[in-house]
């Protein structure tokens, strides 16, 4: 019997029934669909505007419209880029929302805050 600690979804089986186990090896991959996680990038220019806790909007690829808010705001600039990285949660209780698809962010007052 495998047990995991957290509740996800298998995305891929390494190894197949009655295979010898190895405990330095994986057996599947898991994926926690809730919450997700959103990783996002914004120009250098923005870092002043967006704050932990804020609420954005999250505009979904396969339609539809969710909130998230803001968890991890990176300390770090990409000097290539002039980017920070923000990092999103975005609670998926029922797991409706599909995992790995694209989105697009609102930051600011039209966000919903």
């Amino acid at each position: 019997m495998v047990r995991s600690p957290f509740d996800g979804v298998v995305t891929e089986r390494l190894m197949a029934e009655g295979e010898l186990y190895n405990e330095q090896e994986p057996i599947l991959t898991l994926a926690s669909i809730d919450p997700l996680d959103i990783e996002t990038f914004l120009p250098s220019e923005q870092l002043a505007q967006v704050e932990p806790g804020e609420t954005v909007s999250v505009l979904l690829e396969t339609g539809g419209e969710a909130s998230a808010r803001v968890t991890v705001i990176d300390p770090f600039l990409d000097g290539a880029t002039g980017t920070f990285g923000v990092r999103l949660t975005l609670d998926n209780p029922d797991g409706a929302i599909l995992a790995g698809q694209r989105c697009t962010v609102e930051f600011g007052p039209s966000a919903g805050n």
